[in-house]
């Protein structure tokens, strides 16, 4: 039985994910066609990367789809369901643009920052949306004001400890944690 050995240097993680693709290309072509498997912690890295990618997207989408009728059945107002999704979505879009400006990609670990961010920023701006609501009628301009004061101090501590957890993360030794700490805080 034929085998090869090589020795790969570990790496930060994604920055492999080139290699492994054209070594699979590569060899699928050659004398081990169907006969071959790549093994080694970079090559399981690689290949659990790749299925929490295939995997956020195709459960991201359910997720958010089930968060907004959850959020809409609390509000029965679509505007404000809008409102509040794009909050989250904002906050989500600009994190996961920040990790692909650093060259990071979605890894095992990190692929859970855009469910926690949509958790998180539903429940921030839920908490605005709902005190909003609850307040008699008026000006609409007036009753936001006094929603954001209300609202501004327990949603902003719990932003900044829920952040500050995060940034913690960033003294361990694996880099998929450090970038989990990393750009969750950042989307906090």
């Amino acid at each position: 039985q034929d085998r090869v050995h090589v020795r790969i240097e570990p790496a930060r993680p994604g920055r492999l994910a080139g290699f492994f693709d054209r070594l699979e290309a590569e060899m699928a072509r050659g004398p081990f066609a169907g006969r071959f498997r790549l093994a080694g912690p970079e090559a399981i890295n690689h290949y659990l990367d790749v299925g929490s990618q295939e995997s956020f997207g195709r459960l991201f989408p359910v997720a958010v789809v089930l968060i907004a009728i959850v959020v809409w059945l609390a509000l029965r107002d679509a505007r404000a369901t809008l409102g509040v999704l794009a909050v989250s979505g904002l906050a989500t879009g600009c994190t996961l643009g920040a990790m692909a400006l650093a060259g990071r990609s979605l890894n095992m670990v990190v692929s859970t920052i855009p469910a926690l961010l949509v958790i998180l920023g539903t429940a921030y701006s839920l908490h605005l949306v709902t005190t909003f609501q609850d307040l008699p009628a008026g000006p609409a301009r007036d009753r936001w004001a006094h929603a954001i004061r209300e609202t501004f101090r327990p949603c902003f501590l719990t932003a900044a400890t829920t952040a500050a957890g995060f940034v913690s993360l960033g003294t361990a030794e694996l880099p998929p944690v450090q970038d989990l700490g990393s750009f969750a805080a950042l989307g906090i």
